[in-house]
């Protein structure tokens, strides 16, 4: 659908060119910039969530910072606003976190009750 879509931009922004005069050197530019803004649109969350992915699992065991594929690490403390190992982290919070692979078999987390305080549990699938 999205591929229709993107078809249907670059099929009208071809039409609208053509019936203004513009010549085939400002139609293959227009196509090939709004190609680019696509790709980058949809491509650059990947490669972050990759980085990421990459800086945070660089370790041998689990620790505060990071922990291997399939281990979770966990920031026993609220995070000082100058830590960038991940994209705008919030800085009130304790996390836990793991990078989990299901290539080879579906994995369960259990997550126990919180009581009355506040827990967020998310998921995210980097291909979807």
């Amino acid at each position: 659908m999205r591929k229709l879509s993107l078809f249907r931009t670059v099929a009208v922004l071809f039409a609208v060119a053509l019936s203004s005069g513009a010549s085939a050197w400002s139609l293959r530019e227009g196509g090939a910039c709004l190609l680019g803004e696509e790709e980058y649109v949809y491509g650059f969350p990947l490669v972050m969530m990759d980085v990421t992915r990459a800086v945070t699992t660089a370790a041998s065991k689990s620790g505060e910072y990071s922990a291997p594929i399939n281990q979770f690490g966990r920031m026993r403390t609220y995070v000082d606003p100058n830590f960038q190992n991940v994209v705008r982290i919030s800085v009130n919070s304790v996390w836990s976190f793991a990078f989990l692979d299901l290539n080879q078999e579906p994995m369960i987390v259990t997550i126990p009750d919180a009581g009355d305080r506040y827990l967020v549990m998310q998921a995210l699938n980097l291909c979807a």
